[in-house]
């Protein structure tokens, strides 16, 4: 009979962890290194599952150290249950200071794809949340590969469901939330495709998993594309992307240009036409929506693709979204929520005089001339149109901005 050893100091610092805010993401790296910890001393990685009941229900068990308490339910959302027998388990995770800590076990058959999406997450884990460079991925704690059964487990954190049940429970009640969802949602396919160098194909409102935080609304996140540098208002709702199964890396040659940028097209899309009905139910901006659906299949062959196309969506958000959710600078005295910047590229300035995020939607000047108040100062702009839109601009900063967004001031 296998003995568990004593945990190994040091133990987990319920001093540093506040449970109220435990999916701010210096808790989240907090819990994961105990638990990775925890589960690496005392879990084999050949280690199987076998049979325990819990109640009038059979569920499974590691020597109960993990228990696989609950298979949650088939639901609508498509993550709990897919074609290859994945299964998801609510967790609890035994300690011997008495502690439970739940989990989410990932139950899988042994397959390419499946070995391929625990070498995915494992590198998300490693090197993007312990570094503190994005909030938006689920981490995984750790995996086992029992032969016996040939069946591959994760261990993965635990969340509070997805972009789907929220709608579907009427959790998203006004255009701030609906906007900032959305934005987290393609600010995740975004640093997946940038950094990690996939294409996820699975982009739908099951797979962004969020995570319920009391931070404070009113303040900021730090995020960077390149050298370019933006705040977005922090939410109620953190968004992971998760489940990349069907994940596949970008080709590194040129002739597979357009298949990759097809695909990256194909993630936003997805994701975005899901949020249609709901943007027509707030009356608030289709055009962001309007403006990826006829996105020109002529940009597919730009080798750029990948950093334009994100800043094609960072130009859209800015210009439809709620006021003052995304800033390119902070008010007075505000400090970001993150002191690291999470990195959506890490690609240097395109073309040494390119400067700034470049449209590929094109302006033209009206003739007007408007005095408004910007971050305190008074400006005189151009008016601009966009093409074919009757909609009314001014250009700050190299973004084209909604005058109606704007404080107008007599000259």
């Amino acid at each position: 009979m296998f003995k568990s050893k004593p945990l190994p100091q040091p133990t987990f610092e319920e001093k540093d962890f506040e449970e109220k805010d435990k999916y701010t993401l210096s808790n989240r790296i907090l819990t994961y290194r105990f638990i990775k910890s925890y589960l690496d001393y005392h879990l084999k990685p050949n280690d199987c599952l076998t049979e325990k009941m819990f109640g009038d229900k059979v569920g499974y068990t590691i020597r109960d150290i993990v228990d696989l308490v609950e298979q949650f339910k088939i639901m609508k959302t498509g993550i709990f249950l897919s074609v290859n027998k994945t299964y998801i388990y609510k967790t609890v995770l035994n300690t011997e200071t008495g502690r439970e800590f739940l989990i989410a076990s990932k139950v899988m058959e042994v397959s390419a794809e499946n070995i391929q999406e625990t070498a995915i997450m494992k590198k998300i884990t490693e090197e993007i949340i312990e570094k503190e460079l994005s909030k938006h991925f689920v981490v995984m704690y750790k995996s086992s590969l029992c032969d016996k059964t040939k069946t591959l487990v994760n261990y993965n954190e635990l969340c509070d469901g997805d972009i789907k049940m929220l709608f579907e429970n009427g959790k998203i009640n006004d255009a701030d939330i609906l906007f900032n969802i959305l934005f987290q949602s393609l600010i995740s396919l975004a640093t997946f495709h940038n950094i990690i160098g996939y294409a996820h194909l699975d982009a739908h409102s099951g797979n962004f998993l969020c995570q319920v935080n009391n931070e404070d609304t009113v303040r900021y996140y730090h995020y960077k594309l390149g050298d370019t540098s933006f705040y977005l208002k922090s939410c109620v709702y953190n968004i992971c992307l998760f489940d990349f199964g069907l994940s596949k890396p970008f080709s590194k040659d040129k002739i597979y240009i357009q298949d990759n940028n097809r695909s990256i097209l194909r993630d936003c899309k997805n994701i975005t036409n899901y949020f249609k009905n709901y943007f027509k139910k707030e009356n608030s901006l289709p055009d962001i929506l309007k403006d990826m659906e006829t996105y020109s299949d002529n940009n597919v062959t730009n080798p750029l693709f990948k950093i334009l196309f994100f800043e094609e969506i960072l130009r859209l958000m800015k210009e439809h979204s709620p006021k003052g959710m995304i800033v390119d600078v902070l008010p007075d005295g505000a400090v970001p929520l993150n002191a690291t910047p999470f990195i959506i590229s890490n690609h240097k300035a395109i073309g040494g005089s390119r400067g700034g995020s470049r449209s590929l939607v094109k302006y033209k000047s009206t003739g007007e001339h408007v005095h408004i108040v910007y971050n305190n100062k008074k400006l005189k702009r151009c008016v601009y149109t966009k093409a074919k839109g009757r909609g009314k601009y001014c250009k700050i900063n190299k973004i084209y901005i909604l005058l109606s967004k704007l404080k107008l001031v007599n000259e």
